[in-house]
């Protein structure tokens, strides 16, 4: 491809990048990508071979890794989410149950979430 085209395809990966972080969307259960495909102005199709290309990785794959990472952040602030549940977790970040949150918490980090808040529990400095 020409030196145009690249260009093209790494600014759609900034937006789509910027909108995945930026955006409470993602943390819908309802989220997919015609949803967003839709919110950037494009197609389906057009924004999956983005998303593979540009992520290394099919889309459920990139939402979910934006899903965990939000996750992992609330499980570490205890002082606001200490009391959630981690059902009430996985609803906060877009999971519609605790069984796929879990599958995909221990793909990303190789523990499970329960692991992960105890974990951080003890390697938080004091104050």
């Amino acid at each position: 491809i020409g030196v145009v085209e690249e260009f093209l395809e790494v600014v759609k990966e900034i937006t789509v990048r910027e909108y995945l972080l930026g955006s409470e969307d993602v943390y819908r259960a309802e989220f997919s990508l015609a949803t967003l495909a839709q919110a950037l102005d494009t197609n389906r199709q057009y924004l999956s071979q983005v998303v593979n290309q540009g992520f290394g990785c099919n889309f459920t794959t990139l939402v979910n890794r934006v899903r965990i990472r939000r996750a992992m952040l609330l499980l570490d602030d205890e002082y606001h989410y200490g009391h959630y549940s981690l059902e009430g977790v996985a609803e906060m970040v877009g999971f519609g149950s605790r069984r796929s949150f879990s599958l995909w918490f221990r793909r990303f980090t190789d523990l499970s979430a329960a692991e992960y808040r105890r974990l951080s529990k003890h390697l938080r400095p004091r104050l």
